[in-house]
Formats: C-alpha cells, sequence, structure tokens
C-alpha cells in the first residue's frame, strides 16, 4: 500500500449505524456486516482508505463502502470501528482521520448486479407537502419540481419498498414514473 500523506487529515463527526439496521447491503453492493471496519460518507469514492483516530487510538485501513446522506464532513461507521476505538457506547464521537488512500470509485458492482440507481418522477397527492414531510422523514431524499415531487439516489435493492412507501401513502389514485439512471449518482 503507498501512503499518501494528507491528501486529506480533518476532523469529523462518526455516529454509530442503529443496531438494529434493517438492509443487507452497502451502497456499493456489499454484504452489509457490523463486524467490519467500513464506513459510509457522502461523497469519499468508494474504496477510499481511511487512518481514524480517538483518544490515542489509532485505527488503519477503513474502507468507505457505503453512503449517507449529509451535510458537511459527517460518517456512519460499523460497530466494530466504534468499539475498537471506544465509543461504541456515546453512538457518536468526534474523531480525526487521514485519507491514505484515495479509492478509485470504482462502481464494478454497478454492472448486472442488482444494484442500479434508480429516482422516482412524477409524484402527485392532492396534498404534496404532507407527502414531502413523510417521504423525508422517512430518510429519502426527495424535491419538489413541476409540481411533482422526486424521489432521488434510491438503489435498486431497496426500490420494491420505495414503491410500497408510495403506493400506501398515496392510494389508487396516485401516480409516479420509475427512471433508472444513467450514472451513478454523485454527492459533492
Amino acid at each position: 500500500m503507498v501512503f499518501l500523506a494528507n491528501i486529506h487529515a480533518a476532523s469529523a463527526y462518526f455516529c454509530v449505524y442503529t443496531p438494529d439496521r434493517n438492509d443487507n447491503k452497502t451502497s456499493v453492493g456489499d454484504n452489509f456486516d457490523q463486524s467490519r471496519l467500513t464506513v459510509a460518507h457522502s461523497s469519499l469514492p468508494f474504496g477510499t482508505k481511511l487512518q481514524v483516530s480517538y483518544n490515542g487510538s489509532i485505527i488503519n485501513d477503513v474502507i468507505v463502502n457505503d453512503r449517507i446522506n449529509s451535510k458537511g464532513d459527517v460518517f456512519a461507521c460499523t460497530k466494530a470501528l466504534a468499539e475498537k476505538l471506544d465509543f461504541y457506547d456515546k453512538g457518536v464521537a468526534q474523531l480525526n482521520y487521514n485519507v491514505i488512500e484515495l479509492g478509485n470509485g470504482d462502481l464494478h458492482w454497478m454492472e448486472n448486479s442488482g444494484n442500479n440507481w434508480y429516482y422516482i418522477e412524477g409524484i402527485k397527492s392532492d396534498n404534496l407537502f404532507s407527502l414531502y414531510e413523510y417521504l423525508t422523514s422517512l430518510g429519502y431524499k426527495v424535491r419538489f419540481e413541476n409540481d411533482c415531487l422526486v424521489m432521488m439516489y434510491i438503489v435498486e435493492h431497496k426500490l420494491e419498498t420505495a414503491k410500497k412507501v408510495l403506493i400506501s401513502a398515496l392510494g389508487s389514485d396516485g401516480t409516479f414514473k420509475i427512471v433508472k439512471q444513467e450514472q451513478p449518482p454523485l454527492r459533492t
């Protein structure tokens, strides 16, 4: 491994994934595993290797393999990482991290793997604002567009759940269109 000193050194909040996380895949299509040293970040390329430190403890080779919808420099991390750095019981802590090797963002899993990205557009409702609040409270990334709602960044293994949520919320009169994204989402 080539260490690229100080590509990016910073302090950020690391929050622990909930113990009852109910999906079994990360954004790169890996099986989600609380015992691995992995994190989610909003924009660091997949495969990026980090050195993470807290209260004098240092962990190398922490891998970015998931996405988190957040503004600013925030990570979600596995139970294993939080336990090794002794902040699991707190749930969140401000840690120092260094990017020791940038991932290439390889999305090899995109091709024929069942992990394509989608958005759902043209969502209409008599009470659009309430529907917006409901969907965002469930963690969906939603925006208004032309008197409709658009749900964005839906990975294929979560698409059926998103459709069921919409059908339940809209009833039989609801309309929407599912569109496969040509490119994976880029977060800046």
